[in-house]
């Protein structure tokens, strides 16, 4: 029979440990370097709203990552790498993993249903509602062979890699990764 420590407290390696860590401090500011990735693809007017929690699909509000407007198109996006996380390890999304089907149920919520572009409103400042017309998934990496599955699969209209964003064009968001390396270097400074 296992005592109280063995069930409370699993035996992970530190690589694990430090992976968690990692992943943890990602999740304080990925976001803001999210939206300057977007403000760089789509035109910083053009996103509309972050962390939008005033829209509605089937008549219940729903709180969406990012409304972008692209020409006369309003189109919504989710960031979602943390159900990817497994083992200490980030999953790679992929055409013929099980993950896609977790994606289109709980795990994804209601953005990956197949009706959701249609059914889902974007109540503007003036309280008019608007129809989007294509939706974004932000995901930690996804195999790139697969993209077009993925994007059929899934419904949408793009899909991006949280992984290349961070490492690619650093420059746009240098400033904001500074800040929390800062914050934390001030963090553990205090701490020794």
């Amino acid at each position: 029979m296992k005592n109280i420590d063995e069930l409370l407290v699993p035996e992970i390696s530190n690589d694990e440990i430090a992976a968690k860590f990692r992943a943890r401090v990602l999740g304080l500011f990925y976001e803001k370097v999210i939206r300057k990735f977007l403000e760089v693809q789509y035109g910083e007017k053009n996103v509309l709203k972050q962390d939008y929690r005033k829209g509605t699909y089937n008549n219940k509000r729903k709180a969406i990552d990012f409304v972008i407007k692209k020409g006369n198109r309003l189109l919504i996006a989710e960031a979602k790498c943390w159900p990817a996380y497994r083992n200490g390890q980030f999953r790679k999304l992929r055409d013929d993993d099980s993950l896609l089907e977790k994606i289109k149920g709980a795990t994804g919520g209601s953005l990956m249903k197949d009706d959701f572009v249609e059914k889902y409103q974007y109540i503007d400042g003036e309280g008019e509602k608007h129809n989007v017309q294509g939706k974004i998934l932000i995901w930690w990496d996804y195999e790139k062979k697969d993209e077009k599955a993925i994007l059929e699969k899934l419904k949408l209209e793009k899909i991006y890699s949280i992984k290349e964003i961070l490492t690619n064009n650093n420059k746009n968001w240098k400033d904001i990764v500074d800040d929390y390396k800062k914050w934390i270097d001030e963090l553990f400074e205090a701490l020794s």
